[in-house]
């Protein structure tokens, strides 16, 4: 055999087995793309969504207090438009929410949360009311006996939504470290 055919053998290899890393590595770039999309895209929102509904119910937490201890009209008023402005935006980042996830055991604690979020909005409806009525005492009583346990409640599924979705992220990361090392 001549040594120009051996040098072109050669060459061909290398250039094979430079088309091979290629496509390996483009095919790692790609999973790696994905999970990075799917964390970004999926995951980062939701655990945004999740912050501002706990930010948003702890928020709403001290003006019920405020309105317990109110009888006074006019700041009741006050009191009873800001709380049903926090109540509807937790239920707005609710549905917002629900309507992101397409994964069923996020939606299993989403409903979870859901469901807690409309007890609590449903007590504090309450709360307004006893507080209209004269009833402070009453008002307070409704915080502390059913808003005091529905908070660990809501604190719970939404502990459990951040840990899903921080799960999730990690098995992102796992596959993309997966990627990088082939």
């Amino acid at each position: 055999m001549l040594i120009s055919r051996k040098i072109w053998i050669l060459v061909a290899i290398a250039m094979i087995t430079c088309g091979a890393v290629s496509i390996f590595g483009l095919y790692g770039l790609k999973l790696v793309n994905s999970n990075v999309d799917e964390i970004v895209g999926q995951s980062m929102p939701a655990m945004l969504l999740t912050s501002d509904m706990r930010t948003t119910y702890l928020t709403v937490i001290p003006e019920v207090y405020n309105r317990a201890s109110t009888i006074e009209a006019e700041k009741g008023a006050v009191l009873d438009k800001r709380i049903t402005e926090y109540s509807q935006r937790l239920l707005k980042l609710i549905n917002e929410y629900g309507a992101r996830t397409t994964d069923e055991e996020e939606k299993k604690l989403l409903e979870e949360a859901r469901l807690g979020v409309i007890s609590f909005v449903t007590k504090l409806r309450q709360v307004g009311s006893l507080a209209d009525a004269g009833e402070p005492q009453l008002a307070l009583g409704i915080v502390q006996s059913d808003i005091g346990p529905l908070h660990l409640q809501l604190s719970a599924a939404f502990d459990k939504l951040v840990n899903a979705n921080t799960d999730k992220i990690k098995g992102l990361a796992s596959s993309a470290d997966t990627a990088y090392a082939r």
